[in-house]
């Protein structure tokens, strides 16, 4: 009890590894397994529930920790059942019937999840969570002034639940209001100073308002408070790599692949930067690995053409260029990749309506309209 009061995580995987964890009370190790799961240790957090769940079937929070544990850990379909034992057990709690919801939701099983946050909030209209859970769902379904109405509900019941702001931030972010969106992170921020998702999230818009020393500072932020994270060096990188300073960009992506080695973007992004480097060889290794990890990567197979296409292997560059239009019609860079292919094989035509058709995608794609001029001399 004190490890969790105390927050002392060092101690609390101690707990779940030492012999006196079955004597416990089943609150108590449900609050350890909830804490053990908060710090991703989901693995862990189900073996510590399961020796006292094989004493007490029967215990509530047991099963509904269990079904929380087993579900963020990918084992979706027994974490629904553990959510339906939960919820066998208390039919009428708002907070069993958001167990089951999110349970639904990682499964994702939206129509079915959304009914369930529905019955927990009828059963409980201040039950934050689960309007969050609503909101977020609402959301995967392009159902967005739906989700934005339920985040606002929510934060009237809780303003100062910090993770609110930065769901409404992202949600405003896609609706195109960016100077809302901002606030709403700043609002995270000052709720949360040591929310790091918030100073990403913030430092992503900052960027693409041109305020690039903001931006910066933001990402340096967010991976100073938490350096567990991937997502803000390779997005650090990608800002870098936008200003020129690639060998900078190049360190943050090497980074994030540290921190997470099956990230397929952040391989893309790696070979990307290498290939403007000049290193082929070591670009087409991150490409090949980015495919590996995600064989829908369509810029990875993009940069993957363009790479081949300089090294001559004209044949194998047509057809990687021609894989990533197919994963992306609406990305125009492998049409010029394609076009220059075609035109080192000869098939001027065949190029210039390459050319034609990224300009066609981005009317200010200037490479695709210097190769075009080039082409049409």
């Amino acid at each position: 009890r004190g490890a969790l009061v105390a927050d002392d995580f060092d101690r609390l995987k101690e707990l779940a590894e030492a012999d006196e964890v079955q004597p416990q009370p089943a609150e108590l190790i449900a609050w350890l397994a909830a804490a053990l799961r908060d710090l991703g240790e989901y693995n862990t957090s189900v073996a510590v529930l399961r020796q006292v769940h094989q004493q007490e079937p029967g215990d509530f929070w047991l099963n509904h920790e269990l079904s929380q544990s087993l579900s963020g850990g990918g084992q979706m379909l027994e974490g629904l059942g553990y959510a339906r034992a939960a919820l066998a057990l208390r039919p009428q709690s708002s907070g069993a019937w958001w167990g089951l919801a999110v349970s639904l939701r990682i499964a994702e099983r939206f129509d079915e999840a959304i009914p369930a946050y529905r019955t927990a909030i009828e059963l409980d209209p201040k039950n934050v969570p689960a309007r969050q859970g609503l909101g977020f769902t609402l959301f995967r379904q392009g159902k967005l002034d739906e989700a934005l109405a339920e985040y606002r509900t929510a934060i009237e019941i809780d303003p100062k639940y910090a993770r609110l702001h930065t769901d409404l931030g992202f949600m405003l972010s896609v609706q195109g209001k960016p100077d809302r969106a901002i606030d709403a992170y700043e609002k995270a921020i000052e709720l949360d100073p040591k929310s790091s998702h918030a100073h990403d999230q913030l430092a992503i818009l900052l960027e693409k308002q041109n305020k690039v020393a903001e931006a910066i500072a933001e990402y340096r932020i967010a991976i100073e408070l938490d350096r567990t994270q991937d997502s803000p060096h390779n997005n650090l990188g990608l800002l870098l790599e936008n200003h020129g300073q690639v060998d900078e960009a190049i360190a943050e992506y090497r980074r994030a692949i540290e921190l997470n080695p099956d990230q397929d973007y952040s391989h893309a992004n790696l070979g990307n930067a290498l290939e403007k480097q000049g290193e082929l060889d070591e670009a087409i290794v991150e490409y090949r690995r980015a495919i590996e990890l995600n064989p829908q990567c369509a810029n990875a197979h993009c940069g993957l053409g363009w790479a081949l296409c300089q090294q001559g292997k004209l044949d194998e560059a047509m057809d990687t260029c021609r894989t990533a239009i197919e994963l992306d019609p609406t990305f125009p860079h492998p049409h010029v990749n394609l076009g220059n292919a075609l035109k080192q094989s000869g098939k001027l035509g065949e190029a210039i309506a390459e050319f034609r058709t990224a300009i066609e995608l981005d009317p200010e794609f200037v490479i695709a309209r210097i190769n075009l001029g080039d082409a049409l001399r």
